[in-house]
């Protein structure tokens, strides 16, 4: 009797449980359906999409002449866009710094004037530097940061479990939010982390510094070898930290790897960073080095007296034209010496292509070397683009072609945290040079970067500027409209930068608007732009030089 009733509690117990199971299988199957339905939707409307934007594109290749002709490799066709270059009055204090008045020591503390007295300026090698890496616990958070900067390392403070709690440098950014964990994924199998655990577990044992080498992206054919450097905390940590990890990413010091070879002609010994010297490859038609490796005449080291020298600090925008003779610096020399005769003026033109402020900083001994009197700091693209150059703005314009034509900065920053970034890296890196400068009794002025204003072009050159970000620069996400507010925001921050160290100001960009005509790109011009740039420079310096002859004329 017992055992019939089990089997009958059984048997109910397996009908109760059959509908629960199917009702499971059921809804297994039907998500199952769900994704797939989804999935064959998402991917019917890319296909949509990627085909509308084909079709976009090659309609819009044929029917913008501006387009055509590039694509074509021939001269751009006129354009009807208003040309507007003013002339309004520059940003001038009543005491020039570096002219009127100078930074001294006493106006910072003893320990940024230390790690000043470290920089590139005095960089030594080998023993000093580790003397000056280990006193390094001892610098003030700001002097850390300022210490990273010269130099151009990245350093790493390290608690007692192995987590980064501090880092310090131009590079810092890659550390921060979602682009640490991108960057972490980067440098997963390149072995680079084990490495530098490793050394943190060898220096802290030992108590001693340990030298090491990091390759990018791997070991087995890296196209950069690094070096490193831990330093354990003296005191067991009592500064903060348990230890530090200094990365050289001075390109001078950056070991080329067999996958980093430059060809035998080419214009560079580091690209974006320093030219040949004397060089004058077939690679470059019209392009020419002196011995300094900068892109001008031959300029003597030191400075003639009597001698009164413009340098001019830049990128690309500051070193294009066509010959050595059509860049804005010798224009401007040209001008300036016609209108003081019998002075000797020289404007030298140390632009270079791709350059940002954190290897501006890095190049300050050479351009100190020329013993200037007035610098003008044309900067500003390169650093813009540092925070438009990231995994997560282009993945999407990268692979897509509709994402390229139709959104492409989808995934770009707000305008307030290209604010907050542009600020902290570039505004810093500009007080720094400034202090520098004036330092040594050169002038600063800072220079706006002009650009292919959209409310002031037709239709036709904003799309052919649309169509350049897509496929000539090297960033996908990019356009002109979302460019345009960023380089705004930078020349702001140059008129800041201006105002914080009794600098002068020259409005560019306020004063020069057009299209086609003026730009070839966002930010390259034409040599009609150039030559409008450089009036707009002429007429703001001028003045500025009347006043400062008759000066030094006074005082004899």
């Amino acid at each position: 009797m017992k055992a019939v009733t089990r089997l009958e509690m059984e048997t109910g117990r397996n009908l109760q449980l059959r509908p629960h199971e199917y009702q499971m299988k059921r809804r297994f199957f039907k998500s199952i359906y769900v994704c797939l339905v989804a999935f064959l939707w998402c991917a019917a409307v890319v296909v949509f999409m990627e085909g509308a934007a084909l079709v976009y594109q090659l309609r819009m290749e044929r029917s913008n002449p501006l387009i055509a002709a590039y694509r074509a490799g021939q001269p751009l066709p006129e354009s009807d866009s208003s040309l507007d270059i003013n002339a309004v009055d520059i940003f001038l204090p009543e005491e020039v710094g570096g002219w009127d008045t100078r930074p001294v020591p006493s106006a910072i503390d003893t320990s940024l004037e230390q790690a000043l007295a470290w920089g590139p300026l005095h960089s030594g090698g080998g023993e000093e530097r580790q003397a000056h890496r280990a006193a390094f616990f001892n610098l003030s958070p700001d002097a850390r940061e300022l210490y990273a900067r010269l130099r151009k390392e990245m350093i790493l403070v390290f608690s007692p479990d192995k987590q980064i709690i501090k880092v310090y440098g131009s590079d810092k950014f890659f550390f921060e939010g979602i682009q640490y964990v991108l960057f972490r994924v980067a440098i997963c199998s390149s072995g680079i982390v084990s490495a530098v655990y490793n050394a943190l577990d060898t220096a802290l044992k030992s108590g001693q510094p340990e030298t090491f080498s990091l390759y990018w992206p791997n070991p087995v054919e890296p196209m950069a070898v690094l070096s490193a450097s831990c330093i354990p905390a003296p005191g067991g940590g009592e500064n903060g930290g348990n230890g530090c990890v200094f990365v050289s990413l001075n390109p001078d010091e950056i070991t080329t790897g067999p996958a980093g070879q430059l060809p035998e002609d080419s214009r560079w010994v580091v690209p974006h960073y320093r030219f040949k010297p004397n060089y004058a490859g077939s690679t470059h038609p019209g392009f020419t080095t002196n011995s300094l490796g900068f892109r001008d005449v031959e300029r003597a080291v030191p400075k003639p007296e009597g001698m009164f020298r413009i340098v001019c600090v830049g990128g690309s925008t500051t070193q294009e034209g066509a010959t050595n003779e059509s860049t804005f610096p010798a224009l401007l020399e040209a001008r300036l010496r016609n209108v003081f005769p019998g002075k000797e003026i020289e404007v030298v033109n140390a632009g270079v292509p791709g350059i940002a402020t954190p290897l501006h900083l890095l190049r300050l001994p050479d351009y100190l070397a020329l013993e200037p009197d007035l610098v003008i700091l044309h900067l500003g693209v390169n650093d813009t683009l540092l925070k438009h150059n990231m995994w997560l703005v282009n993945f999407l314009p990268a692979h897509l072609r509709s994402a390229r034509m139709f959104f492409p900065s989808i995934g770009a920053p707000s305008l307030e945290t290209f604010q907050d970034f542009h600020r902290e890296y570039m505004g810093r890196n500009l007080a720094l040079m400034s202090f520098l400068f004036q330092r040594q009794g050169a002038a600063v002025a800072f220079a706006s970067i002009a650009w292919p204003h959209p409310e002031t072009i037709t239709a036709k050159e904003r799309q052919y500027y649309n169509y350049q970000g897509q496929y000539t620069w090297e960033f996908p996400a990019f356009k002109l409209d979302t460019y345009a507010k960023y380089i705004k925001e930078s020349n702001l921050v140059l008129q800041d930068a201006a105002a914080a160290v009794d600098g002068i100001y020259i409005p560019v960009a306020e004063n020069l608007r057009g299209g086609v005509s003026l730009f070839t790109d966002f930010c390259h011009m034409t040599p009609a732009g150039i030559e409008a740039k450089t009036e707009i420079l002429f007429k703001a310096i001028r003045p500025i030089l009347e006043k400062r002859f008759q000066e030094i004329q006074r005082t004899g």
